[in-house]
């Protein structure tokens, strides 16, 4: 991809990052999420990635993001029977499991777009499994620039997704129906992402 990884931008070095704005992140954040709808809702199989990660996330010339890596990748009937599984299949992750942790995953990929920093950061300084996020721990370059209410619901959501019992996480329908509230009213963020399309479009 002529871009790269989503990693790559992240945290490769400074100047890149503060290229990813936060308009710009909402983008990339709302593209992921509509992928991983459509992966856990709109197939006659269901699927599940099972490694999602700001490094399986390459960006094509105009930043829309592709999701790669599907190497972990499971197949799940419509009654979550799986009918194939990865090389390395964790009991954890069978059945519901395993959509609560691409959500899980997702919910990392999140945080490191409005922390600015890597996960084993993220895990270090505060704990994931029980976090009230607040305006300190987004990336300042983030800030005081209008948006700072929409980047606390980004932080509030990332939280929703990484709670510690997966049961507690939403859907990803749900994901994406909150992110695309987010970014409500500000079309010019999401350009080539239809916010009048209706998530049950997705099963389309």
């Amino acid at each position: 991809m002529p871009n790269g990884s989503l990693h790559e931008w992240l945290h490769s070095n400074e100047e890149k990052a503060k290229i990813l704005d936060f308009p710009l992140r909402v983008k990339l954040a709302l593209g992921i999420a509509k992928g991983l709808a459509w992966l856990h809702h709109g197939y006659e199989l269901h699927v599940t990635h099972g490694s999602i990660s700001t490094r399986c996330i390459l960006l094509d010339q105009n930043f829309e993001p592709k999701i790669s890596n599907f190497w972990e990748a499971k197949f799940w009937s419509k009654n979550d029977t799986a009918l194939s599984w990865s090389l390395f299949p964790v009991a954890e992750y069978s059945g519901l499991g395993s959509y609560k942790q691409d959500i899980y995953c997702f919910g990392v990929v999140l945080l490191e777009l409005v922390t600015g920093k890597e996960p084993h950061e993220l895990t270090s300084s505060r704990n994931l499994f029980d976090h009230s996020p607040c305006l300190l721990d987004a990336d300042r370059d983030l800030l005081g620039k209008g948006v700072d209410d929409l980047i606390l619901q980004f932080l509030e959501l990332a939280c929703t997704c990484v709670k510690f019992f997966p049961n507690e996480r939403s859907t990803m329908l749900e994901v994406y129906d909150t992110l695309r509230t987010i970014s409500q009213g500000r079309t010019d963020w999401v350009r080539g992402i239809p916010l009048s399309t209706e998530i049950s479009s997705l099963y389309d």
